[in-house]
């Protein structure tokens, strides 16, 4: 797509439960130079995003869904890091967000992480 006579890529991953070689080869295919905006199930692919101006939406975590004072996140359904849990992460001079979502997972209970419908605003320079 193209923004501002800018061009930027947008991509998308599956759940990462299911062990994909495409999704690999996608992310590895990233241009270091061209900024893309990768739209992820799951967190855990912000570990293989490669260097370059990309940005990585995620959700999945529901926000960990039961967050306990003194304790944080309870128990996540990822294999991210519970650091990914939720909102804004930089890492590696990487960004990653995620969204704590509306609904719940399996236990229909959310306690300590409110439903959140995330609006991002987004400038920079090339």
């Amino acid at each position: 797509m193209r923004f501002q006579d800018q061009a930027i890529d947008l991509v998308g991953l599956p759940d990462a439960h299911v062990t994909r070689a495409e999704a690999y080869a996608l992310l590895a295919a990233l241009s270091a130079e061209r900024p893309t905006i990768v739209l992820a199930h799951d967190p855990v692919w912000f570990a293989h995003l490669p260097a370059g101006p990309h940005l990585m939406l995620a959700g999945h975590t529901h926000g960990g869904q039961i967050r306990l004072p003194g304790i944080g996140v309870v128990r996540t359904a990822t294999k991210a890091p519970r650091r990914w849990s939720h909102g804004l992460i930089e890492e590696r001079g990487q960004y990653l967000y995620v969204t704590s979502g509306i609904g719940t997972s399996g236990l229909p209970l959310r306690w300590g992480v409110p439903p959140e419908i995330a609006v991002l605003d987004m400038s920079g320079t090339a």
